[in-house]
């Protein structure tokens, strides 16, 4: 046999396997993508990337802006512009009529009791020695997939996490079978995540713990970054809307004790009220990176953050307040530190980034009182003006019984039971009911059921949010201007609306793969999930979004 033959035949052979090596190995990478990282800075508005863009680093937001596919007429299209169906938006591309998650949380008709939307009884707390309730926690009231659900339905071995802060943020953004999915509890100071995805933690998760990444920062201000000076263009630093959680103080410098002598649970819940909390986040996400090898195995990996700290802040002290200016600075930094960790590790060049926010946020009423602009809050208890208006139509509802089920703002679910048992129809209830409710100051639309089943263009926010199963008999939603508030504290702010400061956030993608610049047709989240879907090559059905194709590039011939 002529070995020289034989030799060519060998080396023939194992070019052979090296080319589809690639080949394969290029497929598994999906469009050549080694990694997705799906950022969501909770309750981070549009206008903070360009009222602070001059004090921001060049490799943070503005990176991202100058080089990515910057979509500046971005918005939440339904009604409940809130945490959990803003998360679940993003990663299903599916608003809550489809998805289920209606709110942070909703009455379960059926069960007849209050659900959180990701509460699972039957899921036990995995990771640290925290209250048991926090471990309750899974996907198992999503009712659609989420990216990387299809990810994985597309490439197995692809490997999914998902981290925050928050549970429901986590937990949405994950999708129905992620790989590893871990939040912070607010008792212990560590990541923790439940029995639904494993039943012990990783090596990893154990080590970041015994870092004891929040302990550094006990005792410790939360001062000025910048030269206070810089910070006249935000609201005085000591005004009376404004909050103090846990006694951290409502002006610079903020304690960062709680009143304790060392950590402890008062702490650990202060802390989520910090710029701070974003280095436990950064921590898991390289640890993550690193030890599971996210974007280094030979296909495509999906890493979902979901940054807290400033949904805590702005709720706090307002979307014009001196530290949410800081916060986005800070959180600036963070951005930069995790760009360049993804530059040494896995390349920008063959990730996928995308920025975007859950939701934004309302101005203090107060606030915008000062400026002369119309503002308020609605109390919660004025709604017991409704139930006195109803009572005085028809008389008080029978012995232990109320009008109402439940009532989870801007859900109002109405006992049925009730008008039989009182002989009313439901016309001439809700005619009572909406002339009590639009009595209320601030109180702009009540939407019924049936409303709903007549789609116009105004109803439209609303009808994305309905789902006949979990939403409320009435949708009600407040005036422009106007924050819903527990209690009876005039402090802080909230979201929830329909309204562009509650609803227009960033969006970015950014990618070789796509073409650089700056979009600004109206563009709706929902547009996310399939977009990331159809440059991955991968299908993302029954989506209320579309695939943002403006932005692809042509492919090379």
């Amino acid at each position: 046999m002529n070995t020289h033959s034989s030799s060519r035949r060998i080396i023939v052979l194992l070019l052979t396997i090296f080319i589809w090596a690639g080949v394969l190995s290029a497929q598994q990478e999906r469009n050549g993508v080694k990694l997705v990282v799906v950022i969501s800075i909770d309750q981070f508005r549009a206008d903070y990337l360009t009222r602070f863009a001059r004090f921001y680093s060049d490799s943070g937001f503005k990176l991202l802006m100058r080089r990515g596919a910057w979509f500046t007429n971005a918005r939440f299209e339904h009604a409940n512009t809130s945490t959990a169906p803003g998360h679940a938006a993003i990663s299903t591309g599916c608003y809550a009529g489809k998805s289920g998650i209606v709110g942070n949380s909703w009455y379960d008709l059926k069960k007849k009791r209050s659900v959180y939307c990701v509460l699972d009884p039957n899921a036990r707390l995995v990771g640290s020695e925290g209250m048991a309730r926090e471990g309750q926690r899974s996907p198992a009231n999503l009712l659609v997939p989420g990216l990387g659900d299809y990810l994985k339905s597309a490439s197995p071995e692809s490997r999914v996490v998902s981290l925050s802060i928050k549970d429901r943020a986590a937990i949405l953004m994950g999708g129905k079978k992620p790989d590893e999915v871990f939040w912070y509890s607010s008792r212990t100071g560590r990541l923790i995540t439940s029995s639904y995805y494993m039943a012990k933690v990783p090596v990893w998760v154990q080590a970041l713990n015994a870092m004891r990444v929040p302990d550094a920062f006990f005792g410790k201000d939360w001062d000025y970054l910048l030269p206070e000076k810089k910070y006249s263009v935000c609201d005085a630093d000591d005004v009376v809307y404004e909050g103090s959680p846990y006694g951290i103080g409502r002006t610079f410098p903020h304690s960062l004790t709680a009143g304790l002598s060392q950590p402890g649970p008062e702490f650990y819940s202060a802390f989520r009220f910090t710029p701070f909390s974003n280095q436990v986040l950064l921590k898991a996400a390289e640890m993550a990176v690193l030890t599971e090898k996210l974007g280094a195995r030979g296909y495509t990996d999906l890493l979902m953050i979901s940054f807290s700290s400033i949904d805590y802040i702005g709720h706090t002290w307002g979307p014009d307040s001196r530290e949410i200016m800081d916060a986005c600075i800070r959180t600036d930094r963070d951005l930069a530190a995790l760009l360049t960790f993804l530059q040494r590790t896995v390349g920008l060049s063959n990730c996928l980034v995308v920025l975007t926010a859950d939701h934004g946020v309302a101005p203090i009423p107060e606030h915008e009182q000062k400026r002369g602009r119309k503002a308020g809050r609605i109390f919660s208890t004025e709604f017991k003006r409704v139930t006195l208006a109803l009572d005085s139509a028809f008389g008080a509802p029978p012995r232990g019984k109320r009008w109402f089920r439940a009532v989870s703002f801007p859900h109002f679910y109405l006992d049925r039971r009730v008008l039989v048992q009182k002989g009313l129809s439901l016309p001439e209830f809700e005619k009572v009911f909406r002339h009590a409710m639009l009595g209320i100051r601030g109180i702009a639309a009540v939407y019924s059921r049936t409303d709903l089943q007549r789609p116009t263009k105004r109803n439209r926010a609303v009808r994305l949010m309905f789902n006949p199963e979990r939403s409320g008999d009435y949708y009600v939603v407040q005036r422009k201007g106007w924050v819903f508030t527990y209690g009876n504290e005039n402090v802080g702010t909230g979201h929830g609306s329909p309204y562009e400061y509650d609803a227009h956030v960033p969006l970015i993608f950014f990618s070789p793969r796509l073409k650089r610049g700056t979009y600004r047709g109206a563009t709706g989240i929902s547009s996310l999930a399939p977009t990331v879907g159809k440059l991955l090559g991968i299908d993302v059905p029954s989506c209320d979004g579309k695939p943002l194709r403006l932005a692809f590039r042509k492919p090379k011939h």
